[in-house]
């Protein structure tokens, strides 16, 4: 333990001067005191301990708000992962959703447009059969009249006379 006065300086017993221009200091007395350094040593280890104490008090205080700081963080990282989950599957399925509705609408759009094509082609065969079918019953048609004009005028022909 050492002291420090206005002049002079006191280390384990031994009273030193200022240091002089050298440097060396002057042992100005010189004095034991086993009692004192005892006693300075019981003090300072009292002061120790105290203040080791005091330090682990002090650390477990700053462990335990470390732990229940990490404890949140650790919280609010899992809430925010699952949110953070939540919200990438719902863009996931939503973008999901609509390339499934663009492909959806491009094969059926496709499916439709061959489906259009094919009734159209059914359609114009329908109309010329139709259109076929019109003039061979009108020939037909004629040629029957025809043949019933005569028929009546071949009945009506001996009845006839000119």
């Amino acid at each position: 333990m050492f002291r420090i006065d206005r002049r002079n300086v006191k280390i384990s017993g031994k009273i030193y001067n200022k240091f002089n221009a050298d440097d060396n200091p002057e042992v100005v007395a010189e004095a034991e005191l086993p009692d004192a350094t005892a006693s300075a040593e019981a003090l300072a280890n009292e002061y120790l301990s105290a203040a080791e104490a005091e330090i682990n008090a002090k650390s477990e205080e700053i462990l335990a708000n470390a732990r229940d700081r990490a404890a949140e963080i650790i919280v609010v990282a899992r809430e925010e992962a699952e949110e953070l989950q939540k919200k990438s599957w719902q863009e996931g399925f939503e973008l999901g959703t609509a390339e499934g509705r663009r492909t959806f609408e491009e094969k059926t759009a496709e499916k439709i447009r061959q489906d259009d094509e094919a009734l159209k082609r059914v359609l114009e065969e329908i109309y010329n059969e139709r259109e076929s079918t019109y003039k061979e019953l009108e020939t037909e048609t004629t040629k029957l009249a025809l043949e019933i004009v005569k028929k009546i005028i071949n009945r009506l022909k001996p009845n006839l006379y000119f």
